[in-house]
């Protein structure tokens, strides 16, 4: 069905469950958290800009970097 807006919306009773995520998925993203937040802590100042030399693909890189060795 097309709602007046023009967006799509589904059937009554056809709604998409929501999946469920395993214990693995939900682990590394803790693990992720932990990571994005020790790269922010390395590459931005306590006011939030970066430092010299930082942005956020670098931010991202050391990131990604970081997760593999937890």
């Amino acid at each position: 069905f097309v709602n007046p807006v023009g967006s799509i919306v589904a059937e009554a009773g056809q709604m998409k469950k929501k999946k469920t995520r395993s214990k693995k998925q939900k682990a590394n993203d803790a693990k992720k958290s932990e990571a994005w937040a020790l790269a922010n802590a390395k590459g931005r100042r306590k006011n939030g800009e970066f430092y010299a030399g930082w942005d956020q693909r670098r931010i991202a890189e050391y990131a990604n970097k970081v997760l593999k060795k937890l």
